[in-house]
């Protein structure tokens, strides 16, 4: 059963969702159906609006009721394109608050002639879980209670043998490679406060690295990097599972801070002139004067992303990176990257800008989707029909757990 399955029967207009995608400067909203197959995904509204300063900040609404009414706006806007509201939404999360872990889960059964349970699925992996989050609160990190955001098996055997779907086999030894992000508890929570100030279900977070990594095409080695206005978020992919997803504090409101100082102006108004210089709207005599502006930070900007790379990865670097984010549009920032990977890395590697022709089964009905910047939002709509379980009679841990499981 898929989620689509769950709203099936409840909403007339069938296998439909919102998708929001709440940052630091603007929300982005989708509407997704599916017609034709679980993983068959159509957009049929978009819009964007943008979010006042400071009412987000780093992924954490910090003030709630703005930030409903520019939601508002934007789903207003995409329902007048779509011409039907549905009832439920799938938002996406990140944050550098955000804590991402893989584990081992070595099982021993008491029967091992007995066929595998839901129930007994649930024991396990339930109680490693809770051991889990118990560890990451052990670490210091969190003064505030936590909570499980996305959580995938990346790998099951029984006896040594691997298998997809555990249920109702028998054996001794259940091992499990497990993929685990929780959050703050305050910023779900700010986010389930938006959609019942919208009237609107939310019926699951998910975290905007993790969504790439399970639909984007042909990234068994890569690196995907997503530059938001305080945010940027690495995922690193080898062997076809995640080495490593972390979110810096940093950001392209580097570079609009700096344009507001340099213009003597505010911000609103210098990100505008980031947006138009990133568009190309700008004479040329004002783009060489941003572009030397830039520069410098521009490079500093991707030593320290280059700096976590170094950090974990000890040998065998990806040779296929992918950008992503408003910032990533920046002029200059992917070519300075890219001759600063090259330099630990001297092969041919292959540097590119998410767009919409990275997901299979993706349709945009409104013809709106043009820049890279719409890419959480589209890897989350994707994921979203994605979501499935194994039985209705799972628990809601097992469900959330297995609705993740690689393919």
């Amino acid at each position: 059963m898929s989620i689509l399955s769950l709203i099936k029967g409840k909403n007339k207009n069938n296998n439909s969702f919102f998708v929001l995608d709440i940052g630091d400067f603007s929300v982005k909203c989708l509407i997704v159906k599916s017609d034709t197959g679980r993983e068959h995904v159509n957009i049929v509204g978009y819009a964007s609006e943008e979010i006042n300063p400071g009412d987000v900040f780093q992924g954490q609404i910090v003030n709630i009721h703005p930030v409903v009414e520019k939601t508002a706006i934007a789903i207003d806007k995409a329902v007048y394109q779509s011409g039907f509201k549905p009832e439920y939404i799938i938002a996406g999360i990140n944050g550098t608050q955000v804590v991402n872990q893989t584990n081992e889960i070595i099982h021993t059964r008491k029967n091992p002639k007995q066929k595998i349970s839901s129930s007994e699925l649930s024991e396990i992996l339930n109680a490693s879980q809770q051991q889990i989050k118990k560890d990451i609160l052990q670490q210091g990190k969190y003064s505030t209670e936590i909570e499980l955001i996305n959580a995938s098996v990346l790998e099951t055997k029984i006896d040594d043998v691997a298998i997809k779907n555990p249920l109702d086999f028998i054996g001794q030894n259940i091992i499990f490679k497990l993929f685990s992000s929780f959050a703050p508890s305050i910023q779900i929570n700010a986010l389930q406060t938006v959609a019942d100030n919208l009237k609107l279900n939310l019926i699951t977070t998910v975290y905007q690295p993790f969504a790439y990594f399970k639909t984007l095409k042909n990234i068994h080695e890569c690196i995907v990097i997503d530059i938001g206005e305080n945010l940027t978020s690495i995922l690193i992919v080898k062997n076809n599972e995640i080495v490593e997803s972390h979110t810096l504090p940093i950001g392209s409101s580097k570079f609009t801070r700096k344009l507001a100082d340099n213009l003597e102006v505010n911000v609103i108004k210098a990100n505008q002139y980031k947006i138009d210089y990133a568009n190309d709207f700008l004479s040329a005599d004002t783009t060489r004067a941003i572009l030397t502006l830039f520069s410098q930070p521009i490079s500093k900007f991707n030593q320290k992303i280059l700096n976590h790379i170094r950090k974990i990865i000890v040998k065998g670097y990806p040779t296929k990176i992918l950008f992503t984010g408003g910032g990533s549009l920046l002029p200059g920032i992917i070519e300075n990257f890219t001759n600063e990977y090259h330099k630990i890395n001297k092969k041919d590697n292959q540097i590119g800008i998410i767009d919409i022709n990275y997901f299979d089964d993706l349709i945009d009905q409104t013809n709106c989707i043009q820049d890279t910047s719409a890419m959480p939002a589209i890897a989350i709509a994707k994921l979203g029909t994605q979501f499935g379980d194994y039985d209705n009679t799972i628990s809601n841990f097992i469900k959330k757990l297995y609705q993740t499981l690689r393919n």
